[in-house]
């Protein structure tokens, strides 16, 4: 796969998420790809029933402030999925939520959240550690850690984390371990 270092905040996901399924995958099941900005790290009763799962993980992702086009790192920012495989329809579905941040610069009084930016490098190393989740949840394939998913990536120097700026700290679920999968 090919990858850059131009950074997206949507199409580059489904376009990368797509190739990976072809790569990766050895099943005729059919995959998708959906952002919802209001998902959580929690499933209801009904969900779990329904066979959905969760992963998440903090990642490296830039920002640019839409107001006053201030810029900034961060090395914590939260993204959800949730995902599910319908056996019987041969359809897998995943529901991603990449967790915002308010500019510190003009702090646009914390009701404006900008969508953090990730490069082709990231989005390809999240989704792989997806793929492992699915291989591993909907397939039951030998789960074999290959370091994609464990926190051997690299690490990101930025300043420290500011919560009254961090969606994911709003909802009080961003300081929570970096790795949860139900």
């Amino acid at each position: 796969m090919s990858s850059g270092d131009r950074s997206s905040t949507g199409n580059v996901w489904i376009d990368i998420f797509s190739e990976l399924i072809d790569e990766e995958l050895d099943y005729t099941d059919k995959w998708s790809l959906n952002f919802n900005y209001k998902i959580t790290d929690t499933l209801s009763r009904e969900k779990k029933k329904e066979g959905w799962k969760i992963s998440s993980r903090h990642v490296y992702a830039s920002f640019c402030c839409s107001k006053c086009h201030h810029q900034w790192n961060s090395a914590r920012v939260l993204v959800i999925f949730h995902y599910r495989l319908r056996e019987k329809m041969e359809r897998g579905h995943v529901i991603m939520r990449p967790f915002r941040q308010v500019c510190d610069a003009c702090k646009s009084n914390g009701e404006h959240y900008e969508i953090p930016r990730f490069s082709e490098d990231k989005v390809e190393e999240i989704l792989l550690g997806l793929l492992s989740k699915i291989k591993k949840n909907c397939y039951r394939e030998d789960y074999h850690d290959d370091g994609i998913d464990s926190g051997c990536s690299k690490v990101y120097r930025t300043k420290p984390h500011k919560s009254s700026l961090c969606e994911a700290c709003r909802d009080g679920i961003c300081c929570q371990d970096d790795y949860k999968d139900d």
